[in-house]
């Protein structure tokens, strides 16, 4: 897939622009979330598709699990912001599971008990982390870098769905969307322009690609939803 090392040493040559763009999709990823946040405490929703959350809690727990990897092991700076990067991300994911287990209960399966459905949540996160780590185990992806590119595809076709299914713009609005965005657009484009040559792979943009189209997609239809409560009819 691509070599860790090839990959430092670009960081290294490139250090000032590699930083101004990963910090450009580092604060899309902010405001994304932030956004998120804001609108389902408002809201009284969970905003975070659950599919979303299964594969990138363990995503970015394992990586900040790591520490020492990164800190000892690699002791590189990249890597350092980028674990400290995922240690915020791996907090606020919790916020959004909280969210769901809140918020989604009506919503999603009012024919259990609360206590079954947090059961069925929690029981359905633990076998996800299972799955990630058997699927990162066959990746040759020491740094995480494709990993965090698959991640920052996967809300994309979950949160339409969601979007969708309840048609209307309640938990959403177009800066979450405009946030989600930038982060495929700065990510692939430090890759495209600064690191080694997988990054420049037709399968690798074609990735990046579909998320930029798909959050662009989510952002159109939200722009056209009414905002209504769940309650209202359809």
């Amino acid at each position: 897939m691509y070599d860790p090392a090839a990959v430092l040493a670009a960081v290294d040559a490139h250090p000032v622009p590699v930083l101004l763009l990963c910090g450009a999709a580092l604060l899309g990823n902010a405001i994304y979330y932030f956004e998120s946040m804001r609108l389902g405490f408002r809201d009284r929703v969970y905003t975070m598709p659950l599919a979303g959350l299964y594969f990138f809690i363990p995503h970015d727990m394992s990586y900040a699990l790591l520490w020492h990897k990164w800190f000892v092991e690699y002791d590189h700076w990249f890597l350092k912001l980028f674990w400290l990067g995922l240690v915020l991300t791996s907090a606020s994911a919790w916020v959004f599971l909280w969210q769901l287990l809140r918020y989604g209960h009506q919503e999603l399966l009012p024919q259990v008990s609360r206590a079954v459905f947090t059961a069925l949540v929690l029981g359905g996160l633990a076998l996800s982390t299972g799955v990630w780590i058997a699927v990162k185990a066959v990746l040759v992806d020491d740094l995480y870098l494709f990993a965090f590119g698959l991640t920052a595809f996967w809300c994309a076709p979950f949160g339409m769905s969601l979007i969708l299914r309840r048609r209307s713009s309640i938990g959403q609005s177009r800066l979450m969307w405009v946030g989600y965005t930038a982060i495929p657009v700065f990510y692939w484009l430090a890759g495209l322009l600064y690191l080694p040559p997988y990054f420049r792979s037709l399968p690798w943009l074609a990735l990046g690609a579909a998320a930029v189209i798909w959050g662009l997609a989510n952002l159109f239809v939200v722009s056209r939803l009414p905002k209504r409560s769940l309650a209202a009819p359809a």
